[in-house]
């Protein structure tokens, strides 16, 4: 599971380390300078992030349901994955959303975070 969230960390953890402590992105090309934070790679982290979450539904999830057969354990143990994906996601979010411009953003192939 951590393979599927692990290039959105990563990325996440990069444009972090780029601000002071506490600070939040707020246009200043902080991160948008960046070689990993260019348009086209995170395009290219965003297509593995989807083909990630697609396998790991597609082979984990469907692989869980054999071996415990009721939902709510399953949710259980998928919840904090899930969670974990979903606050890096949001974090990258807000970084495009201040860093990038509207159709660079666009471009990206990113989504409102669910």
């Amino acid at each position: 599971a951590g393979q599927v969230a692990d290039p959105l960390v990563s990325w996440v953890r990069k444009a972090d380390s780029l601000l002071p402590d506490g600070a939040v992105a707020r246009g200043g090309g902080a991160v948008r300078g960046h070689a990993f934070a260019s348009p086209e790679k995170v395009k290219e982290m965003m297509s593995s992030l989807k083909q990630g979450v697609s396998r790991f539904n597609d082979t984990v999830v469907v692989k869980m349901a054999l071996y415990l057969p009721n939902p709510q354990t399953r949710n259980v143990l998928l919840t904090p994955i899930k969670a974990n994906i979903t606050d890096a996601y949001s974090r990258l979010h807000s970084y495009l959303l201040s860093e990038f411009q509207p159709d660079e953003y666009v471009a990206c192939g990113v989504w409102t975070p669910e």
